[in-house]
């Protein structure tokens, strides 16, 4: 990590940062994250996320776990009622 008592190296910040960003990012999800795209939430619900959340798991795991679980239910429809 950083010492302060050195002058700062560009390329060890950026690592440092880097695995600053990842800590914070909490476990990685199942799959590589290969696509991003914001959203915008309801008043509180963030807040309704960070209550739900389990252990060390991060608001983006818990969104990528329920998107996916809702993909599959309605491709799942779109099967049966094209069967």
């Amino acid at each position: 990590m950083l010492n302060h008592t050195h002058p700062i190296d560009a390329a060890e910040f950026a690592a440092d940062l880097r695995a600053l960003v990842a800590a914070a990012a909490g476990p990685a999800p199942e799959a590589e994250a290969s696509e991003t795209m914001p959203a915008i939430f309801r008043a509180g619900t963030l807040a309704r996320l960070d209550a739900v959340l389990q252990g060390e798991e991060s608001r983006g795991h818990l969104l990528q776990s329920a998107v996916e679980r809702e993909l599959k239910r309605r491709e799942h429809n779109q099967r049966s009622h094209h069967d």
